[in-house]
């Protein structure tokens, strides 16, 4: 279970060295490298690599129940960043096809304060998702409403 483990996270820090020299090779702005990084690995690497490190200890005393976790880890993290993004690209197609009006103010937005409005609105999503009532999912989007206005 141990060697399981290890493995997973050799591969683990092969693929993001894979991963940031292609991004190196394709994108010359180190700003576009990050964004491209953590559109793959969801802003969730660092915390990849503190669960394995764990479990490889827990392999070790108990590894029944690292194996189990070792198995919903890796589906968990791919369900995670799968619904994330696809909330974000559905929302990004339909700006495009010009059924969802983008005002322009954020049209005027700088590509920092854009990744920020997307960050946030991905939070806020997600948030929303995992209110308990509708007043506690108005009470999410006003919160985001007054950042946005903030922002301005």
């Amino acid at each position: 279970m141990m060697l399981y483990g290890t493995l997973s996270l050799i591969l683990l820090v092969v693929f993001r060295i894979i991963v940031s020299q292609i991004a190196e090779v394709k994108y010359s702005k180190h700003s576009k490298q990050h964004e491209v990084f953590n559109y793959i690995f969801a802003r969730n690497f660092n915390y990849s690599i503190a669960a394995y490190v764990i479990l490889i200890v827990l392999a070790f005393f108990f590894p029944r129940i690292a194996l189990v976790l070792f198995i919903i880890i890796p589906i968990w993290s791919f369900v995670e960043n799968s619904h994330e993004h696809g909330t974000l690209s559905l929302a990004t197609r339909g700006m495009e096809e010009g059924r969802i009006q983008v005002p322009e103010s954020v049209k005027n937005l700088s590509p920092d304060q854009r990744k920020a409005l997307r960050a946030k609105l991905a939070s806020t999503i997600k948030a929303s998702r995992g209110a308990k009532d509708e007043s506690q999912k108005r009470e999410i989007w006003s919160q985001f409403a007054e950042w946005a206005a903030d922002q301005r």
